[in-house]
């Protein structure tokens, strides 16, 4: 008997020399093909089929592999949606740890079993755990593209558990070690670069960005509104920030000022010394001839050197930013001022980031609330026994000295 719209059918197969349970319907003169890993998954992949048909919301579209519609979105929503460094962060995701393997697959095709072997294969090709996460992530968001688009009627990588990541701590630098770094620096080019870095907590590309109008001297001030990386092939890419929260305007302390104003000297020098060479564009922390620097060779040609010459350990740029962050919180400043000054979207961001620092900060935060209580139960003790002020007198706020 003929099977109706949206019906199908479930039966095993051979597939690489092992059976496997098979989904099938068709509808609208095309079948529609499932592999799953026991029978009743297959029949719910059916059910959930038939229902689809059933309703008019059947996955529709033109024939498309993996490959074509992860280009697809490539350059039509990742695009549109994140920074420059980001997309092409994930372009590399997709075409080197996913498409080579997965990509020559039907759209409509993925199942959970593709994905798990596609993230057990990398990591026995020695891809860290965090990057095949990083690949699941990438994925899955391409999939519910094509989900909410009606290509598909769920996302495989619903039903997928990427790697477990080794829980790693981020590497800050200790008060003792900072001060060793900016002792080093006094006197470097880039010598307010790393002052402003451990001042602000701002990230290297926003940093890199900044503009001499962005700092306000009076006020004490930085005003944090875009950010810089150089991605090859395509040079130099401004961007500004995806969040609200990525536009802040950062209070300065009077470290972070006097390096600036140092900065601003030392560049005049600069400018004045290469003369037709130096390109204006109005950047505080600049190549030799007044352009963008290059992250890579703010790395290679003065971080490292710097921190070689300090007799510190090589960290990533990125540590300054961990550092500012560290320090904040050290000094009992609300998580929620701490996500700010960072530009994270949500205070649970920095929570998730730096608890280890907030977990470190339970005794004394127990032993300031214990003090508090003291002095109040202290005060409605007397109270109760008529030698006390009023209750208006109490201590309210003993425990903040």
């Amino acid at each position: 008997m003929k099977r109706g719209q949206g019906e199908g059918s479930v039966y095993q197969e051979t597939r690489a020399g092992k059976m496997v349970w098979v989904g099938e319907v068709r509808h609208d003169g095309r079948r529609r093909r499932h592999l799953a890993r026991t029978k009743r998954e297959a029949q719910e992949w059916v059910r959930q089929m038939a229902e689809a048909a059933r309703r008019g919301m059947m996955p529709a579209g033109p024939r498309q592999t993996l490959a074509q519609y992860c280009e697809w979105w490539l350059e039509n929503v990742a695009q549109q949606r994140v920074k420059a460094s980001t997309f092409l962060r994930y372009g590399n995701l997709l075409r080197t740890h996913a498409l080579p393997a997965v990509g020559k697959l039907p759209l409509e095709g993925v199942t959970p079993q593709d994905l798990t072997t596609l993230y057990n294969d990398r990591l026995k090709a020695g891809s860290a755990p965090r990057t095949v996460g990083h690949v699941h992530r990438v994925l899955h968001s391409v999939l519910e593209t094509a989900v909410r688009q009606d290509l598909l009627p769920r996302n495989p990588c619903d039903r997928v558990d990427p790697p477990r990541v080794p829980y790693q701590e981020m590497k800050a630098l200790t008060l003792e070690e900072a001060w060793r770094l900016l002792a080093a620096a006094n006197g470097d080019r880039l010598g307010g670069l790393y002052t402003a870095a451990l001042c602000t907590g701002a990230r290297e590309g926003e940093l890199l960005a900044l503009l001499w109008d962005d700092v306000d001297f009076g006020a004490g001030t930085l005003r944090i509104h875009r950010s810089v990386a150089h991605l090859h092939g395509r040079g130099f890419i401004v961007s500004e920030p995806k969040t609200v929260a990525g536009r802040r305007v950062v209070p300065l302390i009077p470290m972070a000022v006097n390096a600036l104003r140092q900065h601003q000297e030392r560049q005049a020098v600069e400018r004045r010394e290469a003369k037709d060479a130096w390109e204006e564009q109005g950047l505080v922390f600049t190549n030799l001839t007044g352009g963008f620097i290059r992250g890579a060779h703010l790395l290679k040609l003065w971080f490292y050197p710097l921190l070689e010459h300090a007799e510190l350990p090589r960290i990533p740029f990125h540590s300054l930013r961990h550092t500012a962050a560290s320090f904040l919180l050290q000094c009992g400043i609300n998580a929620n001022l701490v996500a700010h000054i960072l530009g994270h979207s949500r205070p649970s961001t920095t929570t998730d980031i730096y608890g280890h620092i907030l977990r470190g900060a339970d005794g004394e935060a127990m032993a300031r609330f214990g003090t508090y209580l003291d002095a109040n139960f202290a005060v409605l003790d007397k109270e109760k026994k008529g030698d006390s002020a009023p209750v208006a007198h109490r201590v309210a706020h003993s425990a903040d000295g």
